[in-house]
């Protein structure tokens, strides 16, 4: 099925309208659903299907056969345009500094893809105001405190937050591939995404 992909490419990393981010850390478990999210968009957008040899090492744990096929499923039959104002980041553990700390004046809406604990099953997807979030419920050592997202939609742009229930992040060891729950609720997260960049 025929992907169109018209991503913007300016002279400033993040110089787009709308950033979709995915953050979190990929040998943490649960941790690395946001990253998952952006990898399967790309892969997807790249080479219109998800294949095994096409994942890259630090995503060879996390992207199981269960999660392939599921995605393969998700996408078969649809013709996905990325509009050339939205831009898709894998944020990693590092946005708060790398990226939030830097606005863009050009920037109009920030889409972030996390675990959020909130009271729901794992594997539960909702979509978030960053007011809405309460502090102490997003506060860990890859986004930081809420401030600087709040700052950001107070002063320059919407932001929101398409959180996903953990079941599992380990504190203080290395532990590969997502939980089933987590695991499954990544289509879910792309239908999120692609209908707030209007694309659904």
């Amino acid at each position: 099925m025929p992907i169109e992909n018209n991503s913007v490419n300016l002279n400033s990393p993040f110089h787009s309208e709308i950033l979709v981010v995915g953050i979190g850390g990929v040998l943490s478990k649960d941790d690395a659903f946001g990253p998952t999210v952006i990898k399967s968009l790309e892969l997807y957008l790249n080479k219109g299907s998800i294949n095994k040899e096409d994942i890259t090492p630090e995503f060879e744990d996390i992207f199981t056969e269960d999660l392939i096929n599921s995605l393969n499923d998700y996408f078969e039959g649809k013709v996905i345009t990325i509009p050339e104002n939205v831009q898709l980041i894998d944020g990693g553990t590092s946005s708060t500094f790398h990226i939030f700390s830097l606005p863009d004046e050009y920037w109009k809406k920030v889409i972030v893809v996390d675990v959020v604990e909130f009271d729901a099953e794992p594997g539960t997807i909702s979509l978030f105001d960053i007011f809405d979030i309460p502090e102490v419920k997003y506060l860990d050592a890859h986004v930081g405190p809420t401030n600087t997202l709040r700052d950001l939609a107070a002063n320059q742009c919407d932001v929101s937050v398409i959180g996903c229930r953990p079941k599992e992040i380990p504190e203080n060891e290395i532990l590969c591939g997502l939980t089933e729950p987590v695991e499954k609720a990544i289509p879910k997260a792309i239908d999120y995404i692609l209908k707030e960049i209007g694309v659904l």
